[in-house]
């Protein structure tokens, strides 16, 4: 696509090339004799000029217009760089385990408590953080996907909150229950596995049109009861699993567009109920 500079450097030399051929078919003489003449060679001389002018013009131009582009190039790269140290940012640190009180004793049963970081500068929006724990005594390679032939040993349940995480901010979010039947399974020598695994979807400040997600997976086993019985403590073997931990687009584009749905249907089903009121009509209207 040509742009204006372009066509005046192709046009100029021709348009001074026209106008000498016509200032020549006007003259009795040939133009290397009128080129003798004072004024007619100051004339040639300006044409000339003037063409070199148009030349000098455009390439000052097009050197503008790069400028400009590189000027606006480094500003977008730099405002890219600011909203990526400034936005927040989610990852699962560690599973902490907490114990519960049930008929007056502590530590009877347990949680796998998520604990999460903000490590942006900015808070986050819209977070919804989804844990599903699957327990058993098969050791799996992916808790999502479990063959059918090791489905009757696993338990599986999913819990779904909401919060808000500001800026450096480190906090539980998502559960999942172990009982203290894990603990002496695992005593008696039957090696039981826990896995909790899930995504966070939160928006944050700078975009709320798409959903940013981070997915989580942790391995648990080997899980042992200390402590005094007034404060109990649990500990276990933790370790990430082989699969399902990344961060926006490095979980694939299907897991982002299963996100999105589920996002979709989430508000869908939830938005808050508005009752119809009544319109008073007029006065003397039917």
């Amino acid at each position: 696509m040509f742009l204006v500079k372009d066509w005046l450097c192709i046009l100029s030399p021709w348009l001074a090339l026209i106008a000498l051929i016509i200032w020549d078919t006007r003259e009795k003489n040939t133009w290397r004799t009128t080129l003798k003449e004072p004024l007619t060679l100051f004339t040639a001389i300006l044409a000339v000029a003037t063409v070199a002018l148009v030349w000098v013009a455009a390439l000052q131009w097009e050197t503008l217009e790069n400028t400009d582009h590189t000027i606006k190039e480094t500003l977008q790269q730099n405002r890219d760089s600011l909203v990526i140290q400034q936005r927040a940012f989610m990852t699962a640190k560690e599973i902490r385990f907490e114990p519960l009180t049930m008929f007056g004793i502590k530590g009877a049963t347990w949680l796998a408590d998520v604990f999460w970081e903000n490590s942006g500068n900015t808070p986050t929006k819209n977070l919804t953080v989804i844990a599903n724990c699957v327990s058993g005594f098969e050791q799996l390679v992916d808790p999502a996907n479990i063959p059918k032939e090791k489905r009757a040993t696993t338990f599986r349940v999913t819990t779904i909150s909401k919060a808000v995480f500001g800026p450096k901010q480190i906090n539980r979010a998502g559960l999942c229950p172990v009982t203290s039947l894990d603990v002496i399974l695992g005593q008696l020598g039957a090696f039981t596995h826990l896995y909790v695994y899930g995504v966070a979807i939160y928006h944050d400040i700078f975009d709320q049109s798409s959903w940013r997600l981070t997915q989580f997976c942790f391995q648990a086993a080997n899980f042992v009861v200390g402590g005094t019985e007034s404060d109990p403590t649990m500990t276990g073997f933790v370790a990430p699993c082989p699969v399902r931990n990344c961060t926006d687009e490095e979980c694939g584009e299907d897991v982002q567009r299963r996100v999105t749905e589920f996002m979709a249907r989430k508000t869908k089903l939830y938005r808050p109920f508005r009752p119809k009121v009544a319109v008073q009509p007029k006065p003397g209207t039917p």
